[in-house]
């Protein structure tokens, strides 16, 4: 006999966007990080990102990168994307499917580049390109910067170099890990709404 569980799928996904927000806001949260999946030239990327900001009413989450990564050309050859989030705490996965864009001027990207502490902008003062070979490892950033963060004016230099990533959401796939029997739903944004059916976990 199978047991029938109440949960509410509209409540699920209000829930899932208020624990997103958390993650960007909150270093410590097990949200705060997630994997980045792209495809390049047919073969799938990965990579570790920091979610930097939710907006739950455009349905978009984002990140900042180094205009010079890899990252950069393989959104735009394929704008769709992956996102993996994991908390062990919570016992949730969630995967998200949805548009990348990217941006290195204009009101979000000022607001975004405003908002960002001198020890983030740190690294985007590295001389080299991520990805660059290298002789020894070493890190590029400018030494006078090796055992202290750079000022907000110092730290303007990395402008340059900055990039915000949004990802409109299209899709959601939320997966909690219980032990009497795993619950999941999918949901799919259309216009304004989400439309949601449960799947076998």
């Amino acid at each position: 006999m199978t047991t029938q569980l109440n949960y509410n799928q509209e409540s699920i996904i209000t829930q899932l966007f208020e624990k997103l927000k958390l993650g960007a806001e909150k270093a410590n949260h097990e949200f705060h990080t997630f994997s980045f999946a792209t495809i390049y030239n047919s073969v799938p990327k990965i990579r570790t990102v920091v979610l930097r900001k939710v907006d739950i009413e455009k349905g978009e989450i984002i990140f900042h990168t180094d205009i010079r990564s890899g990252k950069i050309a393989e959104i735009a050859e394929n704008p769709m994307v992956s996102c993996l989030f994991y908390s062990r705490l919570l016992r949730e996965q969630i995967r998200i499917e949805g548009n990348a864009k990217i941006f290195t001027k204009g009101e979000l990207f000022e607001k975004q580049w405003l908002n960002s502490l001198p020890n983030s902008r740190k690294c985007y003062l590295a001389e080299n390109a991520p990805s660059s070979k290298i002789d020894k490892p070493i890190s590029t950033i400018p030494e006078k910067f090796s055992k202290r963060n750079p000022t907000s004016g110092e730290s303007e230099s990395g402008k340059k170099n900055f990039a915000v990533v949004t990802i409109k959401i299209e899709k959601i796939d939320w997966l909690y890990l219980r032990s009497g029997g795993h619950i999941r739903a999918l949901f799919r944004k259309e216009g304004n709404d989400w439309l949601s059916n449960w799947l076998v976990p």
